[in-house]
């Protein structure tokens, strides 16, 4: 199966439908042998925790590929507990509707999340069904610092840390930078500016229908 498609949107590719219990829809690949591209740029298709965490660049590098989930994936198999990485402009992140099934980021360190830094990259798709997200400042369950793009997302992960803690992004930045349909609702914890879905947004910073339903504490 190979599945191409030419999207205008500013995010790119397909948008899943989203609901308050989650996606209304998903595209699902099985076997081998299967392709998903967007607008000419070929996507790496993760099927596993274990694929999931070969994303990580090596040591001080930047995710630039495109990477998409070709069915749920369950953290609680995962090696490491530490953010994926650095989302440059050119990195793309495409659940596809799918879900990442009890994710667990532990630890002290500022720029926590699934992703630790997103500058000018696409996240997109995705939901976060369970788990923790923890770390010291900017923390959020999908990105800890936001320059880029984060759509057609939610999440049920917890999460905690001290400045700038959200339950989806802990710090959005300004111009250029979008939060849009989405919504989280986990329980979020911090010291000072926490929000129940973003920490704190930056003039300029776009965010578009959504909401947050969990308990806020900080």
């Amino acid at each position: 199966l190979s599945f191409e498609t030419d999207a205008s949107a500013a995010d790119g590719g397909v948008a899943m439908a989203l609901t308050a219990g989650g996606f209304t829809g998903r595209v699902d690949f099985t076997g081998t042998g299967q392709s998903y591209k967007v607008n000419g740029t070929a996507y790496t298709l993760i099927h596993t925790v274990a694929e999931l965490e070969a994303v990580r660049p090596p040591a001080n590098g930047t995710i630039t590929a495109a990477y998409a989930l070709a069915a749920d994936v369950d953290w609680s198999g995962a090696v490491s507990q530490t953010p994926l990485g650095f989302l440059g402009a050119s990195g793309r992140f495409d659940g596809l509707g799918h879900q990442l099934l009890d994710l667990v980021i532990a630890g002290s360190v500022d720029d926590t999340g699934l992703f630790s830094y997103n500058s000018g990259g696409v996240i997109r798709n995705v939901g976060v069904r369970g788990g923790s997200v923890s770390g010291g400042g900017w923390v959020g369950t999908l990105v800890g610092d936001n320059f880029g793009v984060v759509a057609h997302v939610y999440t049920t992960a917890d999460v905690s840390g001290t400045l700038f803690v959200g339950g989806l992004v802990g710090f959005h930045n300004g111009s250029g930078s979008l939060i849009a349909d989405a919504w989280a609702g986990g329980n979020v914890t911090g010291t000072g500016a926490v929000g129940g879905l973003v920490g704190t947004t930056q003039p300029g910073g776009a965010v578009n229908n959504v909401w947050a339903s969990g308990n806020v504490t900080g």
